[in-house]
């Protein structure tokens, strides 16, 4: 059963107690005004091969019974836990940049099928950057973030050596955005020449655009 089917029935009143639409309880569908969706259950909608949910006030989302799906958008918005399942996520997209996750299960995804993962401006606890160098079809990998006005998220990915020399095996990367992470010193010596040609090592504030 679908969130909005339970919570606010066709034939009915609104039974949704939360304190986001605390002013709808009671109240039938064509009486409502606003709506704040945090709960979205799409396990029916099994044949979903692309979802597009950006700016939203999503807390949690369940993809783990869409083997089908291959792209997700959940740019900006408020999520805190992407559950993926125990199979493999055949996803080539998958976008969660401005939201507040601290974690998610990169080994649930397949690592040939990913080509761009954006991660930037959420609160991921402390892991090794190496964790992506087994997504061998990257081309876009952004994981770092920004500040506005000194207050940010603040994801806590950093750059070990295995990283550093792991990154040249990811041959198919043409943009990586690792702003404000904690970088170890053998990025330097990278960028005296030891990446293959093309790189352009990323400064603060800038982008590092590959190739």
């Amino acid at each position: 059963m679908f969130w909005l089917d339970e919570n606010y029935p066709l034939k009915g009143n609104c039974t949704d107690q939360s304190f986001q639409n605390k002013a709808n309880y009671g109240k039938e569908r064509k009486e409502i005004k606003s709506l704040n969706i945090t709960s979205l259950d799409l396990s029916d909608c099994v044949n979903l091969e692309e979802i597009n949910i950006q700016y939203n006030n999503l807390e949690e989302l369940d993809v783990s019974n869409l083997d089908k799906l291959r792209k997700l958008d959940l740019f900006s918005g408020t999520l805190k836990r992407l559950i993926l399942g125990n199979r493999k996520q055949h996803l080539s997209y998958l976008s969660c940049d401005h939201n507040q996750l601290t974690c998610l299960d990169f080994n649930a995804l397949e690592p040939r099928s990913l080509i761009y993962l954006s991660l930037t401006d959420n609160n991921f606890s402390e892991q090794d950057l190496a964790v992506f160098l087994k997504f061998t079809n990257l081309n876009w990998l952004l994981v770092g973030y920004y500040e506005y006005n000194g207050k940010s998220n603040n994801n806590q990915f950093y750059g070990s050596s295995k990283f550093w020399k792991g990154l040249r095996n990811l041959n198919k990367l043409r943009f990586l955005y690792l702003n404000n992470l904690r970088l170890s010193k053998e990025k330097h010596d990278l960028e005296k020449g030891s990446l293959p040609t093309g790189y352009l090592a990323g400064k603060k504030w800038s982008l590092s655009l590959l190739r």
